[in-house]
C-alpha cells in the first residue's frame, strides 16, 4: 500500500464524521481526457468522494493511443481498483458515458476494442462488494 493510501485510511479512521471504510459508501466520477485532440496525451482519471461529498483521493493514468470509449473503460477499471485498495465495500460509480453504463449494466461486453477491459471490470464487479453503476452528465460529474 502506498503512502497516500495509508494517509487516507488514517484520516478516515480519525475523522468521527466518516464511517469506517468497511461501511463507507463512495462515488467517484470519472473524467477521461480527450483522446482526439492533437498533441494531447490520452489518459483517464477520477476522484473518490465520501458519502457526504468530501474528497477522499484521486487517481490518474496515462494511456497509449486509444479511443474515448476505451479511455472511459480504463477510468472505470482504475477507479474500481483504487476504491478496492482502500477497502471500500459499497461504491456508487458515476460514469458520463451512456455506452459504458449500458455495457456494464446489461451484462454485455461491448465492442471488440474494449472487450478485454470489460472482462476485467466484470471480474472486479463480481468481487465481494456492492457496486452500483450510474450515468451522470459530464457537467454534473
Amino acid at each position: 500500500m502506498n503512502q497516500n493510501n495509508t494517509a487516507i485510511k488514517n484520516r478516515l479512521e480519525q475523522d468521527s464524521n466518516l464511517r469506517p471504510l468497511t461501511e463507507s459508501s463512495a462515488s467517484f466520477p470519472l473524467h477521461p481526457k480527450e483522446t482526439c485532440k492533437e498533441g494531447a496525451v490520452p489518459g483517464c482519471g477520477g476522484v473518490l468522494r465520501g458519502s457526504d461529498g468530501e474528497w477522499l483521493g484521486g487517481f490518474a493514468r496515462s494511456l497509449g493511443l486509444c479511443s474515448a470509449h476505451v479511455a472511459e473503460l480504463w477510468g472505470v477499471l482504475e477507479g474500481l481498483r483504487y476504491a478496492r485498495s482502500l477497502d471500500f465495500r459499497r461504491v456508487e460509480l458515476h460514469v458520463d458515458s451512456v455506452a459504458v453504463v449500458k455495457i456494464l449494466n446489461s451484462g454485455g461486453y461491448g465492442t471488440s476494442d474494449g472487450r478485454s477491459l470489460v472482462m476485467k471490470i466484470r471480474r472486479m464487479l463480481d468481487m465481494d462488494w456492492e457496486v452500483v453503476v450510474n450515468h451522470i452528465y459530464r457537467e454534473a460529474n
